[in-house]
């Protein structure tokens, strides 16, 4: 499951990410803005997404990679974002609220 500790790194460097509804409260530490669970299906990662209320992920800043060379991840299945514009990087795409991610992979046995 190097996978996950990758994930939850990938989620550490990106605090930046983090938006609080209110610019007066103190923004919800990353694990609780971002939550996910992970099912391994034998041929995929599946990783639901739960995001928090007031919170979004930008789309083309997600990645994901495997620390084990015996892994092999192949491209991200990731759903169609919503359209936000941002003030600082102009046209983005985002995700809210809850989705799913799925990632095929392989293994060198």
């Amino acid at each position: 499951m190097t996978l996950i500790l990758r994930a939850l790194t990938l989620l550490s460097l990106a605090a930046w990410l983090v938006v609080p509804a209110f610019a007066d409260e103190e923004p919800l530490p990353v694990t609780d803005a971002f939550q996910y669970a992970v099912t391994d299906t034998g041929q995929a990662f599946e990783i639901d997404w739960a995001i928090a209320d007031g919170y979004y992920l930008y789309k083309k800043k997600l990645g994901f990679e495997s620390t084990s060379a015996a892994l092999v991840l192949g491209d991200p299945e990731l759903p169609e974002g919503l359209d936000y514009e941002d003030e600082f990087f102009g046209p983005q795409q985002i995700y809210r609220e809850r989705f799913f991610v799925t990632i095929p992979y392989t293994t060198g046995d």
